[in-house]
């Protein structure tokens, strides 16, 4: 609008494109592994991947508000050789060996955007609010040579798998917070709500040949999601205890939150077990998943400082979470419910230009939903992975 800018500065704008080009050289990786009795493999793999990548971004900031708008994209190329050899074992003898050559060329597209937006109506409050999306594309069409034989090398199986794979994913976010500084240095509340929603998608078809002769075809489709909502307050009060020898500084934290997560995967198998007639569903392949994980938590900390360079940090954490799924298809559920108590401790010492500490912390970490999903990946059937809802949280102990 005309005259709608006086008096504001202008915004910086800059944009970057970079590309880089990286060759990975033919190599050669033996793997034995130990925790596997009973498979022995080996893969000489030879890929290169290209990838372009640009971006935006633009702010501005005057006085009260702020306002920052940025932007990144890339695609890449991945081309991929492969062969990959694997001996099954049974009490040390080789029952069979599996052998898989196969050849990869993909082409991924991705970015990622964020606007925020911040705004101080007075010297002791803040508002912000954040939205960003990311997500791209991840495409894996590969052709697979399979050639199982016995320990004396006579073919028991062979065919070609050609596999067209196709991962669109995603994410989009909202944040709102609000801070409130109190009389005292330091001394504030915060408030946040979050919400989040991931679709996670997941589609492939594969033909089988044996001697040129299509064998087989399957076709998967699998539609999940991930919605997450997120609650948190927090209370900041220092305080001072001063003596004759020392003043030493105190910071009291206490808090609360709670996580909603929402995620849903449904998915459907249809295939052809001659590779000739029409695509027929396979019920016992294809199911409706919810699954529901509240997490609430009440935490604490004690932040202590003296002049005599000592620092102490004490912590806890309490969460309760509950869990409940369903396969709506069979009526299957599942349903659980635990609490978790995590410290952490940390204590330093300044010593001239050095600092000794000793420190311990325990780390909680949930899941994600790939590996909750339950869908089946069968585009390789010779190498096949899926989800686990039951899987509960890794507690990681940190001195």
């Amino acid at each position: 609008m005309p005259g709608s800018s006086a008096g504001i500065e202008k915004a910086p704008l800059s944009l970057v494109l970079t590309t880089t080009f990286l060759l990975l050289p033919d190599s050669v990786i033996l793997v034995l592994d130990m925790a596997l009795p009973l498979l022995e493999s080996s893969t000489v793999p030879r890929s290169s991947v290209l990838v372009v990548d640009w971006a935006a971004a633009c702010r501005y900031a005057k006085k009260k508000i702020g306002f920052n708008l940025n932007a990144t994209g890339y695609q890449y190329r991945n081309v991929n050789e492969s062969t990959t050899v694997r001996k099954t074992l049974y009490n040390g003898a080789v029952l069979n060996q599996l052998t898989q050559t196969s050849e990869a060329d993909n082409t991924g597209t991705g970015g990622y955007g964020e606007l925020s937006f911040d705004y101080d109506p007075d010297s002791t409050t803040h508002l912000n609010f954040a939205a960003n999306v990311w997500g791209g594309d991840y495409p894996f069409n590969t052709s697979a040579f399979n050639v199982l034989t016995d320990p004396s090398g006579n073919i028991l199986q062979q065919f070609r798998n050609l596999s067209r794979f196709k991962n669109p994913y995603g994410n989009g976010q909202l944040d709102l917070g609000y801070t409130k500084t109190l009389k005292k240095p330091e001394q504030e509340f915060a408030f946040l709500m979050q919400f989040s929603r991931m679709p996670d998608n997941y589609f492939y078809n594969t033909d089988r040949y044996d001697d040129g002769a299509i064998i087989y075809r399957e076709e998967s489709t699998n539609y999940s999601r991930n919605k997450e909502y997120t609650f948190q307050s927090d209370y900041t009060h220092p305080f001072t205890v001063q003596s004759l020898k020392d003043t030493t500084s105190i910071k009291l934290e206490v808090g609360a939150k709670a996580i909603i997560r929402d995620i849903g995967s449904e998915f459907r198998v249809a295939l052809s077990p001659d590779g000739h007639g029409e695509l027929v569903p396979d019920l016992t392949q294809s199911n409706d998943f919810d699954y529901t994980q509240k997490v609430y938590s009440g935490y604490t900390s004690l932040r202590l400082s003296n002049k005599r360079k000592w620092n102490l940090n004490l912590g806890t954490r309490l969460e309760h979470t509950s869990i409940k799924g369903d396969f709506l298809s069979t009526g299957t559920k599942l349903n659980q419910e635990y609490n978790n108590l995590i410290p952490s401790f940390n204590l330093s010492k300044s010593i001239k230009k050095s600092t000794v500490k000793g420190s311990y912390t325990q780390r909680i970490t949930r899941p994600l939903i790939w590996f909750l999903n339950p869908w089946v990946n069968r585009s390789d059937p010779k190498n096949i992975s899926t989800g686990n809802p039951t899987l509960r949280p890794e507690l990681n102990h940190a001195f």
